[in-house]
């Protein structure tokens, strides 16, 4: 999956489609990616230093509210809501480019319901 600036995801979306951001509100849905540098979510967010998967993202509690990271390639994101936790490895990373013509994320996704 690909998730670029002005793009959000829903993990309660069975088809994780990215939808576009509302106009000036950039900073909504389960994970998002804003402007340069900033990639967060409205719901639980924990990011782990290398691939994870549902054990690990289920056991890390340390939430974190986004906006900037370093390079996140080789990270794992875990976005967690109250029914779901969706793991999602990022391959590639270019929000911190100012070069690249679109900013955002690339990302193996895999999604898991939690009952």
């Amino acid at each position: 999956m690909q998730l670029t600036s002005g793009y959000y995801i829903s993990i309660g979306d069975p088809s994780l489609h990215p939808y576009q951001s509302p106009a000036l509100a950039c900073g909504y849905g389960d994970l998002y990616v804003c402007d340069i540098n900033v990639v967060g979510s409205q719901a639980e967010l924990a990011v782990i230093d290398q691939k994870a998967g549902f054990p690990q993202c289920l056991a890390d509690t340390a939430y974190t509210s986004g906006q900037n990271f370093g390079p996140l390639t080789g990270h794992t994101l875990c976005v967690t809501t109250t029914d779901r936790i969706a793991v999602c490895y990022v391959t590639g990373d270019t929000t911190q480019d100012t070069s690249a013509p679109v900013n955002g994320l690339t990302m193996d996704v895999t999604v898991y319901s939690k009952h």
